[in-house]
């Protein structure tokens, strides 16, 4: 990223001193002011008194015809123009300011110095052609149009749109500062285009980068839209409260302080986003693109959704306390995840953690079906609940070990493994904490069904609670840790103890009358 150098405060109030005490020294002079048609600003017989300006001078061009400059002297204290005033040569100064109402078109290799520049509407700057140049001790304040184009550069203090500025053909913009204000556009198009803010881009209007375009900023505070189609953005902080849309094979964001995200954020249709931090407060959703993320805090309520073969990894810690939905074709995968609150829905995806640290859910839930790629432990504030709201039941598949301590609840329709819940773990698993039982659909075991609800490579421990429905009379559930199996398992209710003799006696009254029979 190209960082320029403000003259900062102490070097603009001299600035303005300077110019205050030659606007002084001139208030008693009388403008000058264009006396012809259309004609050259060097040519002495256009204007009045018969002498061209110098920078000394007040210039005010009322005539609203074509007006040239193409000599490296032309200058001006200070420029009004109503006029089409075309700098296609050498250089045209002005100390002050340069108050446009037509339209001021700098090419051809020339270049302007201006002190500040006003371009009001319905008035229009272009600043075009390799090797032209424009340089603005303080700000572009611009509401007409603003075109940069064919690789021509414009450096300034601030930039203040309140309407339509375009950067495109390879030409750069740069500024310390910009307010790209509610209502305005403003694009960069094209390779090698680029709208540079060395310090803070405050948008409540649009800003576009696309085709190749690049937006860069040291920092951002969105409150409008940012949108990214096959171009780039490129950042150290952003501040988001309105709308992020990345899209695009060749779209990429690139993020090296952090993003916090109280508005819309969406990584789409092949995009890339690399971000340090993404603190997300609101809504952000990763389509069919892919992100490499440091560290991520979901907040609650945040929601953030991965689909549509979405990618994203996370170097570092994964955060969860709102909603985090992994669709079918989706991956995140992170060194290590925790949830302290709210839920996370597997709905067919992978949850992945390398480290032995796993996937922790320390509070709220883990919901769905789909693979968990790495350990995972549910804590005492946390619960597991397999199948989502299509499909009450569902496996999840752990790539790792398995520890219960929360709450574990298990849905049963049937006796195939579809039917019921399920946890499939490939290393060991330590059971405990609570396990409830519900049945779905009208089913109603009978006597002889069971259902292996956890498989592991080992399993330990029991559950510390069981909550079991009420099954047909005379029927119950019954516990049974395997090996490698937890099993529930219906069974007939032994009868109780005082009923025993009376059962035997009449038992054997029975084979008695068979044999006498």
């Amino acid at each position: 990223m190209t960082i320029l150098h403000s003259p900062g405060r102490a070097g603009t109030a001299l600035l303005a001193a300077a110019i205050s005490a030659a606007l002084a020294g001139n208030a008693a002079a009388a403008p000058i002011t264009w006396a012809s048609g259309d004609g050259a600003w060097e040519d002495p017989l256009n204007w009045s008194g018969g002498v061209a300006p110098s920078a000394a001078d007040f210039v005010e061009i009322a005539y609203t015809g074509a007006v040239s400059s193409g000599a490296p002297a032309n200058a001006a204290l200070e420029l009004v123009s109503h006029a089409a005033l075309t700098v296609g040569g050498g250089q045209l100064s002005v100390v002050g300011t340069v108050d446009s109402f037509g339209a001021l078109a700098i090419g051809s290799g020339a270049s302007g110095a201006f002190g500040r520049v006003f371009v009001q509407a319905p008035g229009a700057l272009s600043v075009s052609g390799a090797g032209t140049t424009v340089s603005v001790v303080e700000g572009v304040f611009s509401s007409g149009t603003w075109q940069m184009s064919q690789g021509a550069t414009l450096d300034a203090e601030s930039f203040d749109n309140f309407n339509l500025q375009n950067v495109e053909g390879a030409a750069q913009a740069t500024a310390n500062s910009m307010i790209n204000h509610a209502g305005a556009l403003a694009g960069i198009t094209g390779a090698g285009s680029r709208l540079v803010i060395n310090g803070n881009l405050t948008n409540d209007g649009t800003v576009r980068a696309l085709a190749g375009g690049a937006l860069e900023t040291v920092s951002l505070d969105n409150t409008g839209g940012i949108e990214v189609d096959g171009g780039q953005y490129l950042s150290a902080s952003v501040d988001n409260h309105g709308s992020v849309a990345v899209r695009g094979a060749a779209g990429g964001w690139r993020a090296t302080d952090v993003v916090t995200n109280a508005g819309s954020v969406r990584v789409e249709g092949g995009a890339h986003a690399e971000l340090a931090t993404l603190d997300n407060q609101a809504s952000a959703t990763i389509e069919g693109a892919s992100a490499s993320i440091v560290e991520l805090d979901n907040r609650a309520p945040a929601a953030l959704e991965l689909v549509a073969g979405a990618s994203v990894t996370v170097a570092d810690l994964a955060l969860n306390r709102g909603q985090l939905t992994i669709d079918a074709s989706s991956v995140l995968a992170s060194a290590r995840y925790q949830q302290l609150a709210g839920v996370t829905v597997l709905a067919g995806g992978e949850l992945g953690a390398s480290d032995a640290f796993g996937v922790d859910i320390a509070g709220g839930e883990l919901r769905g079906r789909g693979t968990v790629a790495g350990n995972l432990g549910v804590g005492a504030g946390g619960s597991l609940a397999p199948g989502d709201a299509i499909d009450t039941t569902g496996r999840l598949d752990i790539l790792g070990d398995l520890a219960l301590a929360g709450l574990f609840s298990v849905d049963i329709g049937g006796t195939d493994a579809a039917d019921f819940d399920q946890l499939v773990a490939s290393g060991d698993a330590l059971l405990g904490g609570t396990l409830a039982v519900s049945l779905a659909g009208g089913y109603m075991p009978v006597l002889g069904d069971y259902f292996d609800i956890v498989l592991a490579g080992a399993v330990g421990g029991d559950f510390d609670a069981l909550l079991l429905p009420a099954l047909t009379a005379g029927l119950r559930f019954e516990t049974l840790v395997g090996t490698d199996f937890y099993r529930l398992a219906v069974t007939a209710v032994p009868l109780p103890a005082p009923l025993l003799p009376a059962l035997a006696a009449l038992t054997l009254l029975a084979r008695l009358s068979r044999r006498r029979a």
